[in-house]
């Protein structure tokens, strides 16, 4: 066995005694002895033979070989003669020896290049080693005989074999187990094995990977994603956390939580091969999925330092802008109007506007501006209060509702709707005359009877009733039928011209039609009486002198015109400074 001495003794004799010996080894001289030299000693009482010897110490596998001494004398007639021994062969015997190199634990770094060796070595040389990779990743074999090895080795009693280890790869963090295998000394047919084994372990900072299901910056209201956190490390990651916080929030919300120093090993949270892995899915996307969401991860790296790693990315839900407009609204005149209305969109509604024919601006709100007119984010809420003092018709009729947001690709979405308020009021009626004094009309002169009727809804239909004319009427619906003129909605203006005479004196009735709740009719009118008045004329003869005969005759005829009716006359003449008079 190796180490322990060993002497080969050569004896070499002659009837002269030998002048030359050789000792060789594999055709390779070790020792050459001549007369002078000191290798070999007359065997003792025998001066005709040489003992030679050749000490061989710390034996190792290079004193293998086969061994041949070579002598020479001069015999009869000093002929020279050589003699030589059989060939003899020597095997340094050794149990079969298996070492790594790393012996112990060692620290790898993840995508880098690392060699381990495994050295074997035997008293009769190695024919077989094996490298088995960890968990099961497979085993690499190398054989002295066949071109069929899977493992590089050279060598002979001695075989250093080589394993570079993969880059970019979680295979090689493990035990690897080295096995040589060499037969006994003396039979070759039993087989000796041994084996060592070292824990690699591939080190590597913790890192993740946030990553979604969808190409684009923004994903459409109602439709389904999801978000993977793939947090990667060597050593194995413990811990992962996920959350989210809305938009103009400074609070997230935990959706997952992995700690498995602290026992925290939800099912949510896949552990495959030094990664862990979380996904949010989200089946229908809504507004409260916008906001950012963050992954965060630790590990422990190279000499067991705590390593941490951050991601976060942002979710854009987007949807077209949509109004959803209040339903029709019914308020008496006078009362306080309160509008109440939605606008939807993602991104959040930037423009709102409530407008009618008659008011523009009840509400211009803007995202940019402090306006509190609209309250909310994707949904906002609007609203708008007009006192009861400022209600009149101007606020019944159609409004109008306008919207505005930028949607996917920042494109601008706008959406109009509108509603219908009524001011209800019932219908009220008025007459007046022009010209008139205290219910008088002039006699032959040009009078406008003026019908207003006022109401809300609008008044359809106004009746005037005359003494002279009967009944006229103007009809909202029906206004080429009509004979009487009317203008104006909410409140009409009806007019009525005429000359009078002694056939106007008597009763005016206006009245007025509209339909309030439930479509109830209302009714209003209102009457007055007129007496026509005519200043009193006289005519005498219808001439303003008369000529007559002498001593002849001759009548005078006076006529009085006027109303109300004459209740006195006097008609007196001067004749012969003789002054007349008759009642």
């Amino acid at each position: 066995k190796q180490w322990y001495q060993r002497r080969v003794a050569i004896t070499a004799g002659g009837g002269r005694k030998p002048h030359f010996v050789k000792l060789s080894k594999d055709e390779t001289s070790l020792i050459i002895n001549t007369e002078s030299d000191s290798f070999c000693v007359d065997k003792q009482d025998d001066d005709y033979t040489l003992v030679c010897k050749y000490n061989v110490t710390n034996i190792g596998y290079s004193d293998n070989g086969e061994y041949l001494c070579t002598a020479m004398n001069n015999a009869l007639n000093d002929e020279e003669k050589i003699a030589t021994t059989e060939l003899q062969e020597i095997n340094v015997s050794k149990e079969v020896i298996v070492s790594l190199n790393p012996s112990s634990e060692t620290e790898v770094e993840y995508g880098s290049t690392y060699i381990l060796s495994c050295t074997v070595e035997g008293g009769t040389a190695p024919h077989k080693v094996t490298l088995a990779k960890p968990d099961g990743g497979g085993t690499l074999t190398w054989t002295r005989i066949g071109d069929d090895s899977t493992l590089s080795c050279t060598g002979d009693n001695e075989v250093t074999c080589t394993y570079e280890l993969t880059k970019n790869s979680w295979s090689d963090d493990g035990s690897f187990t080295c096995t040589g295998y060499n037969y006994l000394p003396t039979d070759d047919t039993t087989e000796i094995e041994n084996n060592a084994a070292v824990n690699i372990v591939v080190v590597k900072d913790v890192d993740i990977a946030l990553t979604k299901d969808y190409s684009t910056d923004e994903i459409y209201f109602g439709t389904g994603f999801a978000i993977t956190c793939v947090a990667e490390g060597g050593r194995q990651p413990y811990y992962l956390e996920f959350n989210h916080t809305l938009p103009d929030s400074d609070t997230p919300t935990q959706l997952a939580l992995y700690d498995s120093e602290n026992s925290a090993t939800p099912d949510t949270v896949t552990v495959v091969d030094h990664t862990l892995t979380y996904i949010h899915n989200i089946s229908s996307s809504v507004y409260e999925n916008n906001g950012e969401y963050k992954c965060a991860a630790k590990n422990y790296a190279t000499s067991n330092t705590v390593k941490n790693s951050t991601k976060s990315l942002d979710v854009i839900v987007v949807k077209s802008v949509s109004i959803t407009p209040p339903n029709d609204l019914n308020i008496d005149y006078g009362d306080e109007l309160s509008i109440t209305f939605q606008v939807e969109g993602g991104r959040s509604p930037q423009l709102v506007t409530l407008s009618t024919s008659v008011h523009s601006n009840i509400i211009n709100w803007r995202s940019a501006n402090e306006d509190n007119s609209c309250t909310g984010t994707n949904v906002l809420t609007c609203s708008v209060v007009i006192t009861a003092a400022d209600v009149d018709y101007s606020y019944d009729g159609e409004y109008d509702i306008g919207a505005e947001n930028r949607a996917a690709g920042n494109t601008i979405k706008t959406d109009n709707q509108s509603f219908q308020v009524t001011v209800y009021r019932d219908v009220s009626s008025t007459i007046s005359v022009t010209p008139s004094t205290d219910d008088t009309i002039t006699y032959d002169v040009d009078t406008s009877i003026t019908c207003n009727v006022e109401g809300g809804q609008k008044p359809y239909r106004v009746d005037l009733v005359t003494p002279n004319t009967g009944n006229l009427t103007w009809l909202k619906d029906a206004s080429s039928s009509s004979n009487l003129t009317c203008t104006g909605e909410h409140v009409l203006q009806c007019e009525f011209t005429f000359t009078s005479d002694y056939n106007s004196d008597g009763d005016y009735t206006c009245k007025g039609y509209n339909r309030v709740r439930n479509s109830t009719e209302k009714t209003k009118e209102t009457t007055i009486s007129l007496t026509s008045v005519r200043p009193t004329e006289v005519t005498i003869n219808g001439h303003s002198s008369i000529s007559v005969l002498a001593n002849g005759s001759f009548s005078i005829n006076c006529t009085i015109v006027g109303k109300p009716l004459i209740s006195k006359a006097n008609v007196s003449w001067t004749y012969a400074n003789d002054t007349h008079s008759i009642d």
